[in-house]
């Protein structure tokens, strides 16, 4: 009684100042769970992640990269607020021999949609566990300057609000002049889009060179070395479509 007495002086408040709806998101707390649209998969694409942990899980390429793309996400604690975490990434060259290792801190932040029907939910979420509070992808894109063969990351010091951290990790790939010629209209309208959302103009304007160089530029996943259960552990991620914001970071 006491957290719905809170969460109704809140809304009469908000109404009474014009507040938006990122203000009251922020001011209910716990009252937002209840507003939560239901996880719905057929509405969210839908990625791989690997677990880290103190021991390095081990990704290698197709072929030797001068640069790699890493995506890593947080699960953080119920009352978590912007908790850092880092990665150690240590490159290995086509010689089995490590030439770079690095330190790698974000800081998280969660972010959430407002669906068809105007209600709010994280963006990225779990299942079976959707109420797990899954931070936003922080990419981190190094350029080696040379050939790496395979990268090996692990979880560095992170703070107590941090329960653990999942990583993808990408690669570029050679593309043949016949892909070039067809490849983007194989493409769905939704991978278009995504490969889009960067220049611009929007996928249906793109011209002919743009969408050649969009292809060439286009990152695809890596897997990591070894036995599933044994050498690593993966989740699937799940991201909603919709318009994104994050009401906590809006109202510092």
């Amino acid at each position: 009684m006491r957290i719905l007495g809170r969460a109704l002086f809140a809304l009469v408040i908000a109404i009474a100042l014009g507040l938006s709806l990122v203000v009251l998101v922020a001011a209910t707390g716990g009252a937002l769970r209840q507003r939560l649209a239901p996880p719905s998969i057929a509405e969210a694409e839908r990625s791989i992640a690997y677990a880290l942990g103190e021991g390095p899980t081990t990704f290698v390429f197709s072929r030797p990269q001068t640069m790699v793309r890493i995506i890593t996400n947080a699960q953080l604690t119920q009352r978590a607020e912007f908790p850092r975490y880092g990665i150690i990434v240590e490159a290995l060259g086509t010689d089995d021999r490590m030439i770079s290792r690095q330190r790698i801190f974000a800081r998280s932040i969660q972010l959430f949609v407002r669906d068809t029907r105007g209600r709010t939910a994280p963006r990225t979420f779990l299942l079976p566990d959707d109420t797990a509070r899954i931070s936003a992808g922080d990419i981190a894109i190094i350029d080696y300057g040379r050939p790496v063969a395979a990268i090996r990351i692990a979880a560095a010091t992170s703070d107590t609000d941090v329960q653990g951290i999942v990583a993808r990790v990408q690669e570029r790939r050679p593309v043949s002049r016949r892909k070039l010629a067809i490849g983007w209209d194989r493409l769905g309208e939704s991978e278009q889009e995504k490969l889009a959302a960067g220049s611009a103009l929007p996928a249906a304007l793109t011209g002919e060179q743009a969408q050649q160089r969009l292809l060439v530029t286009r990152w695809h996943p890596v897997g990591p070395a070894g036995v599933l259960g044994r050498d690593y552990s993966q989740i699937a991620l799940y991201e909603r479509a919709g318009q994104v914001f994050s009401p906590r970071a809006a109202t510092r």
